[in-house]
């Protein structure tokens, strides 16, 4: 008995979903905008990625030192689950000897919490750098 229940339940779903749904999704498709992409767009998107392309290429010349003296130690190490398991990004950690605190770049901070515990940096050539550290 409750094969049949479950067949005429699935039976009145598919019916009124055929019906009433495809009559919604036309009027939807029907009012989305589709942009048309003519010569100047298409130029317009290689600048972009070409501009795109030019900044990675920076990046990757960028020079990134550690921000404390001390010994090097690997990221997976660290005893936080959010950088141990490379959450915010690849990185290294560093286990340090003295108490001053370096920027790892040249550049501009962007992000200051209150803790002092952390900060963000994006440094003159465009990479940005998550610096944090534990008392």
């Amino acid at each position: 008995m409750w094969i049949v229940s479950v067949l005429i339940s699935f039976a009145v779903a598919f019916i009124l979903t055929y019906v009433y749904g495809k009559g919604h999704l036309k009027e939807e498709v029907a009012e989305q905008d589709v942009p048309v992409n003519d010569a100047a767009d298409y130029a317009e998107e290689n600048q972009k990625a070409e501009k795109l392309g030019k900044e990675e290429l920076s990046l990757k010349d960028e020079i990134i030192v550690s921000p404390v003296n001390g010994t090097p130690e690997s990221l997976t190490k660290v005893n936080d689950q959010v950088f141990s398991a490379k959450l915010m990004g690849d990185g290294a950690a560093v286990i340090p000897s003295d108490g001053t605190i370096y920027s790892p770049v040249t550049g501009t901070v962007t992000i200051a919490y209150e803790t002092k515990h952390a900060y963000g940096i994006k440094s003159d050539n465009g990479a940005e750098v998550f610096d944090s550290h534990r008392s």
